[in-house]
């Protein structure tokens, strides 16, 4: 136990030195979507049920920040990939996947825009109004919607670093992994 304390001292200054790398911070950035949105899903029903309203504006805010975060994730994607030649690993046939998901990504990502939008309006409209209410319903419902489109998006994300999850058997167009796919035809 003692080892593994003296190895993370050991390697903490170069953990600070990865902090700057693009692709270590894409992969810190990945899950945030996904759990802090799910995290503030969680936290907003709570606020509702117990009409606290500082946790509600705090469940709101969280969930424009998870969202927004979509922006500087999705920008800085190219400079994360990893560059053929890096390992052995990292083929044409992962290059042609990151592609795809590169561009799945880039045509989600309005969903996340647009959960933050409903939650700032959520924020800045009465909860007590009839538009107040309707708009902590499409927070909702919004809400669950980018959760799952998170998760699937993550599956395929998952794909692109474990090629065992590409090949697994294939149990409906959900997980069907398109390889050579057009560009106009994604989405």
């Amino acid at each position: 136990m003692i080892s593994h304390f003296l190895q993370f001292f050991k390697e903490s200054k170069s953990l600070l030195r990865d902090m700057r790398d693009d692709g270590f911070i894409h992969l810190l950035m990945e899950p945030l979507f996904t759990y802090g949105i799910g995290f503030s899903l969680l936290l907003f029903f709570v606020a509702i049920a117990t009409k606290e309203r500082k946790c509600r504006t705090l469940a709101l805010l969280l969930i424009i920040v998870c969202s927004v975060m979509i922006y500087p994730y999705q920008h800085k994607r190219d400079a994360a990939a990893p560059r053929p030649g890096y390992s052995t690993y990292w083929t044409k046939e992962n290059k042609k996947v990151w592609d795809a998901q590169t561009i799945r990504r880039r045509h989600f990502q309005y969903v996340f825009y647009a959960l933050a939008v409903v939650a700032l309006l959520n924020i800045i409209i009465s909860p007590g109004t009839t538009i107040g209410k309707g708009l902590a319903v499409l927070v909702l419902g919004g809400g669950v919607f980018v959760l799952v489109c998170g998760l699937w998006l993550n599956l395929h994300e998952k794909r692109i670093f474990y090629p065992d999850l590409r090949d697994a058997p294939v149990r409906g167009p959900v997980t069907k992994v398109l390889l050579e796919a057009p560009a106009q035809q994604i989405g």
